[in-house]
């Protein structure tokens, strides 16, 4: 085992987490230059190459976080480095001076994959799991930790709303603090702030529409699907956030205040609806729910009769228009 090279795998929000405290660590006694991040797919070879030779520049270490490598088996072929170019890197690490520090990191490694096992082998490996059934027990020392003040009752209703998702959880922890003016979070400003997990990212999807924003809007779209959310679910959504667009729109000059009042939202909703309503023409949301009236109609006429061909339908019509 390499005591320089290590390899993190599990949930997502822990291994950012530590990554954070580690750069914060490490930026106080070093220089920010001898500090590099990669974040993959989507860097050359020749970068992760080069930051795993590059010795440290006036300073005893370096520290290169490389993420999300080994891959997970849900990365299309051609994001993904060849098999020689792997190679190269499985033949150089055990060269790598110790003032070179490596993390890699990865969330959902292919654990069948050569390199994985190498590498796990190589480094000093640790498994960041979800707390699951003990999520209210984290979330409580999260809050301990960053001075949240929030009931056990109150937790569990937010975990209600929000599900297992440590990201999810502590954004909205975050912004009821900020609500709440640092005062005790109670349910009332759970339910005016917090909405469903799955309308956060049919939000998050529209907003990015309206951004042009499209590959992270498909990406988004995929996150649900592969955490299991039922299509016929997200579509529906999808449908009722233009049909309040479109709601909205004449109303887009009145403050959020009134908004929420008129169209029985909450205040939240209110607010998103008002910032997005701007990005859009009426002509374009018309549009789109034209496309989703015709989408409903040829799923209940059976013309697209599962749910595959459905979000292959949602990405083409709403995403790739």
């Amino acid at each position: 085992m390499k005591k320089n090279i290590f390899l993190w795998t599990g949930e997502k929000f822990l291994i950012d987490e530590k990554i954070f405290q580690w750069e914060k660590v490490f930026l106080e006694k070093h220089w920010e230059m001898n500090f590099e991040k990669i974040i993959l797919p989507g860097e050359k070879f020749s970068k992760i190459f080069d930051a795993i030779l590059a010795p440290p520049f006036l300073a005893e270490k370096r520290l290169v976080v490389i993420k999300w490598l080994p891959y997970s088996s849900d990365v299309k072929k051609n994001e993904k480095f060849t098999d020689e170019e792997i190679e190269e890197i499985l033949n150089i690490l055990p060269e790598i001076q110790e003032d070179t520090i490596i993390v890699f990191t990865s969330w959902n490694p292919d654990k069948r994959w050569r390199f994985f096992k190498q590498l796990k082998n190589l480094a000093d490996f640790e498994e960041f799991k979800n707390p699951d059934k003990k999520i209210s027990e984290w979330v409580k020392n999260f809050c301990e930790r960053k001075k949240i003040l929030i009931s056990d009752k109150n937790i569990q209703f937010l975990l209600n709303l929000t599900g297992k998702n440590l990201y999810n959880i502590t954004n909205e922890l975050k912004k009821l603090k900020n609500f709440s003016e640092w005062k005790e979070i109670s349910e009332d400003d759970i339910k005016k702030c917090v909405l469903d997990n799955s309308e956060t990212n049919i939000f998050k999807i529209t907003s990015l529409i309206s951004a042009w924003k499209k590959n992270e809007a498909y990406f988004e779209l995929q996150h649900l699907l592969r955490w299991g959310e039922d299509i016929f679910y997200i579509f529906n959504l999808i449908i009722r956030q233009f049909r309040l667009l479109i709601a909205c729109f004449e109303l887009k000059n009145l403050p959020s205040a009134e908004i929420w009042k008129i169209l029985w939202v909450a205040p939240f909703v209110a607010s998103t609806l008002k910032n997005q309503v701007w990005k859009f023409s009426i002509e374009d949301l018309l549009e789109k729910n034209r496309k989703c009236y015709e989408i409903d109609k040829n799923v209940k006429i059976w013309k697209i009769s599962w749910a595959e061909m459905l979000a292959l339908v949602i990405e083409r019509e709403f995403i790739f228009w």
